[in-house]
């Protein structure tokens, strides 16, 4: 039995087993649907089942080398910022002072703010907690 041209093409083809196949062929991977491929395949048969299995292949190809220059590029920006950062320079004197409390800042530890202005380390973290972690 099969039921029509479509049941006599499945049964010459493999049966259910060829129906599931080209059903599931575009999620499995390459390698396991050729394994997986009856001995009583017809050539004339098998661009139904290699289209859609090769237009996933190059899907998720086209997907990660999408997502690997991304990476890329979000490393070449934060090495960017990094070199940046390194690049700026502060000078701290005798005379510098915190630009929050007025006070000289002498050997005591200091921050740069993203401003540029300096601050001591403890004036920073208490204006850090009145304004709930924001920087500004």
């Amino acid at each position: 039995g099969g039921g029509g041209e479509g049941g006599r093409e499945r049964e010459r083809e493999g049966g259910e087993g060829w129906s599931l196949l080209l059903r599931l062929s575009a999620s499995l991977p390459p390698h396991r649907v050729l394994a997986a491929l009856p001995d009583n395949a017809h050539l004339s048969s098998l661009p139904s089942l290699l289209f859609p299995l090769l237009r996933g292949s190059v899907h998720a190809r086209r997907g990660l080398a999408i997502h690997r220059n991304l990476a890329k590029l979000h490393a070449q920006h934060v090495l960017s910022e990094l070199s940046e950062a390194r690049g700026r320079s502060v000078k701290v004197t005798d005379i510098s002072t915190c630009s929050v409390t007025g006070k000289l800042i002498g050997n005591d530890p200091f921050v740069v703010t993203p401003a540029g202005e300096l601050c001591s380390y403890q004036a920073y973290k208490q204006a850090l907690r009145r304004t709930g972690g924001r920087k500004g």
